[in-house]
């Protein structure tokens, strides 16, 4: 299954914003795609390419990591429609669950969904605690 991962880098959201790809950002500021893609990550300073970059965004230099763009990522954070519970257990962790929760959720669906792993863990448990008693 793809999932769209979340932009959370003001860069990579003017670029998206622009429909451009890291290798036609990177051919405009005369750098490499792998050079320009560390600037997204936040691997090194873009303050040599700022004025570069807001030319290539039209937007000013300042605009490039704050006012519009940051209410943008604020606003895609915040309806994330994305919803995804899992757990996993372990036998060598028998009284331990790994958890897997992401997306927003209303505190009653969070507070069932908290309910219903707290109790299959302890079904579990129970079930483990038998299997052992019987094996004796």
């Amino acid at each position: 299954m793809y999932m769209e991962k979340r932009i959370t880098n003001p860069l990579e959201k003017h670029r998206r914003n622009n429909r451009k790809t890291q290798a036609e950002v990177a051919e405009f500021l005369g750098i490499t795609q792998s050079q320009y893609s560390r600037l997204e990550n936040a691997e090194c300073s873009p303050e040599p390419h700022l004025a570069k970059l807001a030319e290539f965004f039209h937007c000013e230099e300042n605009e490039l990591y704050s006012g519009n763009i940051l209410i943008e990522l604020e606003n895609d954070f915040l309806n994330d429609g994305f919803k995804q519970v899992g757990g996993t257990y372990h036998e060598k962790k028998p009284d331990q669950i790994y958890l897997n929760i992401k997306g927003w959720f209303p505190n009653h669906i969070a507070q069932e969904t908290i309910d219903y792993l707290n109790n299959h863990m302890e079904a579990e448990l129970m079930k483990e605690q038998s299997d052992k008693r019987q094996v004796k």
